[in-house]
């Protein structure tokens, strides 16, 4: 029952593992526990880009923000410099300090944080987490969002999604995909197909190469991760074999299926 149902992660075992004050073993666990709670994950990346936001404002104004957050907080002019960042309170308190900020520092550093390309980045869309790709996917039964009846439609969506054709060659009898489904990420969506290898549940990504840092390339226990590449398309397999079994079967000239 406990493998099944892990204690919650209190405030304060959240915040040591967002500060670097955990073990490595600790850390894997809490990393693990995101993975498969969707929930918890984007609470941690949530807070992650709260405290990346704060140290921009401090950068942006540093006077006006360390003045802030000293009325937020009555304990933070009497802590040293070094602990002025990590404070021992709860999570809340550090998004509230990030919206008295941005009240109060004023419309010029507001416009100066999200005038620049890097800040644009503390507004993107929640990562894409491969274990809760699959995790999803299995609690649906490997349901497909589009079922492609052609090469033709097959080709469309990635050319739509993506800006570059695929197609699919002709697949053993041990293969079978089972249709596309699509992902947020970045500025857009990602393209993810599902389908099925020698009785083994297969995921095959795809993304442009300038996408791929909004991937969380952590796959499940016993699931393997194979690389590869079609035009500019980059495309990541992950299932329980060895070796990829439908990167090689992906290619930019168009077949003939359905064959009737």
């Amino acid at each position: 029952m406990s493998d099944q149902n892990p204690r919650p992660i209190d405030d304060q075992r959240l915040e040591a593992f967002l500060d670097g004050q955990l073990t490595g073993e600790q850390s894997d666990a809490v990393r693990e526990q995101a993975a498969a709670d969707p929930g918890l994950h984007e609470q941690i990346e949530t807070q992650k880009r709260i405290d990346e936001g704060l140290g921009r404002l401090a950068k942006a104004d540093a006077a006006s923000a360390d003045h802030v957050l000293a009325m937020l907080t009555p304990d933070h002019a009497e802590q040293p410099p070094a602990a002025q960042h990590k404070p021992a309170r709860p999570l809340w308190i550090k998004a509230a300090a990030v919206a008295a900020v941005l009240a109060l520092v004023g419309v010029g550093v507001w416009m100066q944080f999200f005038s620049n390309e890097q800040d644009q980045e503390y507004a993107r869309p929640q990562t894409v987490v491969m274990t809760a790709v699959y995790r999803a996917a299995e609690a649906n039964q490997f349901e497909p969002d589009w079922l492609c009846e052609s090469d033709a439609e097959f080709r469309e969506t990635f050319k739509e999604k993506l800006g570059e054709a695929l197609s699919m060659k002709p697949l053993p009898g041990d293969r079978k995909m089972l249709g596309l489904s699509y992902l947020a990420r970045g500025t857009g969506e990602g393209v993810y197909m599902l389908a099925q290898a020698k009785d083994q549940p297969v995921i095959v990504f795809f993304d442009l190469a300038d996408q791929m840092r909004f991937y969380n390339m952590i796959p499940p226990d016993g699931m393997k991760l194979h690389q590869g590449a079609i035009g500019k398309v980059q495309v990541i397999e992950m299932s329980a074999l060895d070796e990829p079994v439908f990167i090689p079967y992906l290619t930019q000239e168009p077949q003939a299926w359905p064959s009737e």
